[in-house]
């Protein structure tokens, strides 16, 4: 793959405009031996015009270049649950690895997955497939603002899998919110293996997690800002009768409406939005309104550890 049409990709693709801005060189492009002062140097064959040039490149086109290293020989793939409660703004991010958006051998919903749960853990997006020949659907998932936003928030705290059932053999069912800047905002990644279960599976989930929460059917009607062709979302718009699970504490009532989305959504109730990724789940926060209640400076905190409670 050239490096500076790479460069050049990044920029006429728009995606240097969302926030794309490394052009990163990976493993394996330094010779084995050294020069004679110790210092590292590039795959002469590989890089004929040196490093410097395409660093000079990248910075022509107003990105940064970066290239691979390593402390040592072994990895630390097996630390990420481990390093997720430092992960944050100053301290450093888990880092799953690259995104394989575009590369084969998945579905476009399981792409999408692939990129929310990325932006969920606040990890470095970073696009291994080749932009030169990138197709529409790649691009657009690659390019999906609400959920590079989402990566990018200030807040920065890493979305915590709060449910899981099942295995890879069966079906597998997991959720994990995460907190915004933004007071009246959730963020929720719901993800079910068998999308054909409907209802079924995550009704499922709720009962045999131990949940303590009373299953009623009530009337919502919910306004998407976020247009979709899709037709699982047109049912929503005109459903009277919704599966919900209700939550109520002193301070806030949640609702987890059951429905099966693969994209992005944003819908608001009452005065609160909330934005869902490739999700099974709809999430409401709603104030309780009563006047004596003071309204909490901490109030995503509070949710999101009222969140991790009940599921």
């Amino acid at each position: 793959m050239n490096v500076d049409n790479t460069a050049d990709a990044l920029v006429s693709t728009g995606l240097s405009k969302l926030g794309y801005e490394y052009v990163n060189i990976d493993d394996c492009w330094g010779e084995k031996h050294r020069d004679a002062q110790g210092n590292l140097l590039a795959k002469a064959k590989t890089f004929p015009s040196g490093i410097k040039a395409l660093g000079d490149h990248a910075h022509s086109k107003g990105l940064k270049l970066g290239i691979y290293a390593d402390a040592g020989m072994v990895l630390a793939a097996d630390s990420n649950d481990e390093f997720a409660a430092y992960a944050g703004p100053s301290r450093g991010w888990n880092d799953p690895d690259v995104l394989l958006v575009g590369d084969g051998g998945m579905t476009t919903e399981e792409y999408r997955s692939h990129f929310s749960l990325w932006a969920l853990m606040k990890a470095p997006l970073l696009i291994s497939s080749d932009l030169r020949n990138a197709s529409k659907n790649t691009l657009e998932i690659l390019g999906n603002k609400e959920v590079i936003d989402v990566n990018q928030d200030s807040l920065g705290i890493q979305g915590k899998k709060v449910s899981k059932q099942g295995d890879l053999e069966t079906t597998v069912q997991s959720c994990y919110p995460t907190p915004m800047t933004d007071m009246k905002e959730m963020r929720l990644g719901a993800w079910e293996r068998l999308i054909d279960k409907r209802l079924s599976g995550t009704m499922e989930l709720m009962s045999e997690g131990g949940l303590k929460e009373r299953i009623i059917r009530v009337g919502k009607k919910l306004k998407h800002l976020h247009h979709s062709k899709d037709a699982v979302l047109n049912d929503l718009e005109e459903t009277t009768n919704c599966l919900a699970m209700v939550e109520q504490s002193d301070k806030y009532i949640i609702h987890l409406l059951m429905f099966q989305l693969i994209e992005p959504k944003i819908f608001w109730h009452e005065d609160v939005r909330v934005k869902i990724m490739v999700v099974t789940c709809i999430v409401e926060v709603t104030r309780v309104t009563t006047p004596n209640l003071p309204y909490s400076d901490d109030i995503m905190s509070d949710i999101f550890e009222h969140m991790a409670k009940i599921f």
